[in-house]
């Protein structure tokens, strides 16, 4: 069965590596600034008609910022990608995983359970519509605002996957156990239900400071969904391997 295609876990402090660099580049841009005024003007001196900074030193807060920018907005895209990446290859293997154990059940005799599982998996699949990383990126990058809508996804997405997927495997529990098997689903709740509508308010208002917070959620709660999913399938396919 096509099932073992590890799923990413995403290091927890990897989306906030931008934010550092942005912090260290602007400490490091000031510093420039503090040490090119002191060395234009020692000891605080001031004349009235001369500018405060050479012409290195202004070129030289300017490279610092622009290269910061740059490694921060690279860093950053890459983060989103794989966020949406990650998302979309999930779903996609689950998806296969759920199918195959469908023609299975049918070759052990749970034919009729076997059609119920069906029709609750195409109830998942129309959740579990592939985003283009690529396309989402650029409309980011072009009218800023998106990331709203990203981020909104990112996070409702797998509570509502997962929650559809409970069912799933309670269904697919009871035909394991009618064709003969033994399994008994333990269902689990590792997405929290997150208002993504407050959680925007609440990051506009703070001026960013909560969406820091919000990172963190879209980043934690895939992570423990794909651990406790990997846990799932693995006492699944040994109750199925027992057929």
């Amino acid at each position: 069965m096509r099932s073992f295609k590890k799923d990413y876990i995403m290091p927890i402090y990897l989306p906030f590596i931008p934010a550092i660099i942005s912090f260290l580049g602007m400490f490091f841009a000031v510093v420039l600034a503090v040490l090119g005024w002191r060395a234009r003007f020692p000891f605080g001196a001031w004349p009235p008609m001369r500018f405060p900074w050479s012409i290195a030193g202004i070129v030289s807060i300017i490279v610092v910022l622009a290269l910061v920018s740059l490694a921060a907005g690279i860093i950053g895209i890459y983060v989103l990608y794989k966020w949406i990446d990650r998302r979309n290859e999930h779903f996609k293997r689950v998806r296969f995983l759920y199918e195959d154990i469908i023609d299975f059940l049918k070759e052990k005799g749970a034919e009729k359970e076997a059609k119920g599982i069906q029709r609750e998996l195409r109830e998942m699949e129309s959740q579990m519509d592939v985003k283009s990383a690529p396309l989402w990126i650029v409309l980011t990058i072009v009218f800023p605002p998106v990331i709203f809508y990203v981020l909104h996804f990112l996070t409702r997405d797998y509570f509502d996957h997962e929650k559809r997927e409970n069912f799933l495997l309670e269904d697919i529990s009871g035909a394991v156990n009618s064709a003969g098997g033994e399994y008994e689903f333990e269902g689990y709740d590792a997405v929290e239900d997150r208002n993504t509508i407050l959680y925007i308010v609440l990051t506009i208002i703070t001026l960013g400071i909560f969406g820091l917070y919000w990172i963190y959620a879209i980043t934690k709660d895939p992570n423990k969904h794909f651990k406790r999913s990997s846990l799932a399938e693995e006492r699944l396919l040994d109750a199925l391997e027992g057929l």
